[in-house]
């Protein structure tokens, strides 16, 4: 159904979403382009007590930043952002609800950002072990 719309926030646009950025995501700011995404919420996608339309817009930006890297490039996705301000500044209707931002830009691009978060974007990243998020189911 489609539910996602996507905010594309390019050039000198990029510096207005300065005061919805969380201060830990303010570094975004210098990707060339930043994503702003939206799931409508008047596109009824439910299937018993399930909503889909927050699955598919979380299927949509992750074949996107997927796709992103296959090209070449990096794409962030942050949670930390002020939504009354992002949907004023952005001019979102009522009906969409904001998800998520995706920051998009090329590996390496580290020069200006702040030491702890270039030392915080460069460290490994740990997951959970295999057991403690799958469940093998044999027998019932």
């Amino acid at each position: 159904m489609q539910e996602w719309h996507y905010y594309a926030v390019m050039g000198k646009a990029r510096e207005k979403l300065a005061e919805v950025l969380n201060r830990g995501n303010a570094w975004a700011l210098k990707a060339p382009l930043i994503l702003g995404v939206t799931r409508d919420a008047s596109i009824e996608n439910k299937n018993e007590t399930r909503e889909y339309g927050m699955y598919d817009v979380a299927l949509s930006a992750m074949s996107l930043v997927v796709e992103a890297e296959h090209q070449g490039l990096r794409a962030h996705q942050m949670a930390g952002f002020k939504e009354e301000i992002f949907r004023r500044i952005l001019n979102i209707p009522e009906k969409e609800i904001p998800m998520v931002m995706i920051a998009v830009g090329y590996e390496g691009e580290t020069a200006n950002l702040p030491p702890e978060v270039e030392a915080k974007e460069a460290r490994p990243r740990i997951r959970k072990p295999i057991n403690e998020v799958v469940t093998l189911v044999k027998d019932l």
